[in-house]
């Protein structure tokens, strides 16, 4: 089964994103929403439409209304930024800018000797990580990525904590004085639990063909080499679970739960 005989467009409240695999579909594709909802006064919008090529092999433009539609390699819907080549480095990027406002806006709580350290672990979680965890269930994280959320956290929970650089503490030491989840592993749980939630669904589900669909041709050149599906097939390895094992854990949910929450503990796998 390919998946693109499936997928041709995915919907959020008024916005469409149309997926085709040529410039020829996707200008037939554009027309034939353009011309559907002309009857009903309904009018796609020009400067706010976007066409983005993966790869760019095609320099023809999508056109609506007659006016040519921008060409970009990267943009920014509901939070989170969407690029060519599949890297999410400008997105972790944008998420640390806003979890340090949010955590300089709390400054004088961080200050105060009068709030207990467990009631501000509580608003760190829940004001400051959540702005920077926002959708990290579906992120391909490799060894940078994962070293700036290192350096964020440490950042973050040492100043809480009024630790300077001259006192010498490790981050395991300050992640078990404060109680909470290393940050890298946070976000390792949160992919697990969302790879759950997909194999749980039916088959007829988009994110569950995208997961199981194995493409037959190669590989062609300048494609981006690491996904989302190879992270966690080499986390599943160190885990050593099958994939049949992880499809009847994933049904019990309070297994799932219980193995997710567990494989990345300060034990690692054992």
């Amino acid at each position: 089964m390919y998946i693109w005989l499936n997928l041709e467009d995915e919907d959020f409240a008024d916005d469409m994103a149309l997926l085709s695999h040529s410039q020829t579909d996707m200008q037939e594709k554009t027309s034939c929403v353009e011309t559907t909802a002309r009857p009903i006064r309904l009018k796609i919008s020009h400067s706010k439409s976007k066409v983005m090529k993966i790869p760019k092999s095609n320099n023809s433009d999508v056109v609506i209304d007659g006016k040519s539609v921008e060409n970009v390699t990267d943009f920014k819907y509901l939070g989170s930024y969407l690029t060519a080549d599949g890297k999410i480095n400008r997105k972790i990027t944008a998420r640390i800018v806003t979890a340090s406002t949010a955590f300089y806006k709390l400054n004088n709580n961080w200050k105060s000797n009068r709030i207990k350290v467990d009631t501000k672990m509580k608003l760190y979680t829940s004001n400051v990580r959540s702005f920077l965890l926002y959708a990290s269930e579906t992120w391909r994280t490799n060894q940078r990525i994962e070293s700036k959320l290192w350096g964020f956290d440490g950042r973050c929970l040492r100043r809480i904590l009024g630790i300077r650089w001259e006192h010498r503490v490790t981050n395991k030491e300050i992640s078990a004085k404060t109680g909470i989840r290393p940050m890298v592993e946070e976000v390792k749980k949160r992919r697990w639990g969302w790879l759950g939630r997909v194999l749980r669904m039916s088959k007829s589900r988009h994110p569950l063909i995208a997961h199981t669909w194995n493409p037959q041709e190669a590989r062609k050149k300048g494609r981006l080499q690491g996904t989302w599906r190879r992270s966690v097939e080499s986390e599943r390895v160190k885990s050593r679970k099958t994939w049949n094992e992880l499809n009847w854990l994933a049904h019990d949910r309070c297994k799932w739960r219980k193995f997710a929450g567990a494989l990345y503990s300060q034990e690692d796998f054992g």
